[in-house]
């Protein structure tokens, strides 16, 4: 017989199937049988792993491939039915309808665990804020218009050039316990504060958010960190202090109000500026910190009745309308 390998034996449970076979140019219809070798539970191996040596056993069959009538090569595989096809897509949307169903049914809780997932990854839009400092947190971001409005707009005149920086008292003044206003300043604008032994306030090490640069500083306080005055001792001079009595003006020097623990070289670069002359170059870190720094400086000038300069006066306005949002 030529209907290829007529003589393989068919085994029990196997199911007949019928093909074509050719002998010469005459073709008639044969019985071959096809099955899977028998294997055992053990022989299973994974899909995904399977390689040349745990590779799923072929089909075994009698009759692979069958001739047409003609004498033609057919394939052994023929193409789905209409009603295969059907049943496929019918699957499909049956599977849609119970998630869409699921979904209607479960949308709370799909909600809660989608928005876990995704406040728990990193994003790009997610930056880590640099935390403000007790300053930040101890007063206004926004300007008092009644203050503002009580302010002498008034030109100063620095021909003289007297301004001393001793006219405001020797350096900081003693708080008590070996202490100054510069530990004070620092015990409140700094955070992880570690201090000299048997002191309570004298701090040698600590972690500040600068509030003019937005950094986090860490390390050596003496050379890494200064205490800057928001109206600056110059500033202040030159707007009525130096007619002031020295008790006064050593009080103005070391009042924490007008005082901020900053980085050491932005204290520097911001020198004894007035708000006009400093504000268009520095590039603050917030809102919050440029609105903070406008309020502070129109309080310290309202409660010392000092004057402000036209070019000052101007910053200040504009600043107070930029600043109404933070209120």
């Amino acid at each position: 017989m030529s209907c290829g390998r007529r003589h393989a034996r068919r085994r029990s449970g196997s199911t007949p199937r019928t093909r074509l076979c050719a002998i010469g140019s005459r073709a008639r219809s044969t019985t071959c049988s096809a099955r899977a070798p028998d294997r055992d539970a053990s022989d299973w191996t994974p899909h995904h792993s399977r390689g040349k040596a745990g590779a799923r056993p072929s089909v075994s069959s009698s009759c692979e491939d069958a001739s047409s009538p003609t004498g033609e090569i057919m394939s052994s595989r023929t193409k789905p039915s209409r009603f295969g096809r059907l049943r496929g897509i019918l699957a499909v949307v049956v599977v849609i309808v119970l998630m869409g169903w699921f979904a209607t049914e479960n949308r709370e809780a799909l909600t809660k665990v989608y928005s876990t997932i995704t406040e728990a990854l990193p994003t790009s839009s997610q930056a880590q804020p640099v935390p403000d400092g007790a300053w930040l947190e101890s007063g206004p971001t926004s300007i008092d218009p009644q203050q503002l409005a009580s302010l002498d707009v008034a030109e100063q005149d620095r021909s003289e050039d007297d301004y001393e920086r001793d006219e405001f008292g020797d350096g900081w003044a003693s708080v008590g316990d070996g202490c100054d206003t510069r530990d004070q300043i620092l015990n409140r604008d700094l955070v992880e504060i570690t201090y000299e032994d048997g002191s309570d306030c004298e701090a040698t090490d600590g972690t500040l958010h600068d509030p003019y640069t937005g950094i986090t500083i860490d390390g050596n306080l003496s050379e890494d960190v200064q205490i800057d005055h928001i109206v600056s001792l110059s500033d202040a001079w030159y707007s009525g202090a130096e007619d002031w009595s020295s008790e006064k003006r050593e009080a103005f020097a070391n009042d924490s109000a007008n005082l901020v623990a900053v980085d050491a070289s932005a204290n520097m670069s911001k020198s004894d500026d007035s708000i006009a002359e400093w504000y268009p170059g520095w590039d603050a870190p917030s809102d919050v910190a440029e609105c903070r720094y406008a309020a502070q400086y129109v309080d310290v000038l309202a409660i010392y009745d000092l004057s402000v300069t036209s070019d000052d006066y101007k910053m200040l306005k504009k600043l107070e309308t930029d600043c109404e949002e933070l209120a």
